[in-house]
């Protein structure tokens, strides 16, 4: 019984972090890239972290993006950012 519980308990845990770790979406226009913070604001304010290094001729203020996402402790950490048509 006891073997029982700690493998459901240690499967719950496994799973709710993944749930945690799970990568979200945004959809917006770009309102500033700021590249000497490496950060991103969308028109709505939500802001994303860039990953280091990054950079795209594609996307810059007023385009339409879809932001891929996780939530981290420094804030939203953007994972990749694709200009829509």
């Amino acid at each position: 019984m006891r073997r029982y519980l700690i493998s459901t308990v240690v499967a719950a845990l496994i799973a709710s972090t993944s749930v945690a770790l799970a990568a979200h979406k945004a959809d917006g226009t770009v309102q500033s890239i700021d590249t000497a913070k490496m950060m991103l604001t969308l028109k709505d304010g939500q802001q994303f972290k860039l990953p280091s290094g990054w950079h795209s001729d594609a996307v810059k203020t007023g385009t339409k993006v879809t932001v891929t996402y996780e939530k981290r402790e420094i804030g939203n950490l953007a994972s990749a950012i694709v200009p829509q048509n």
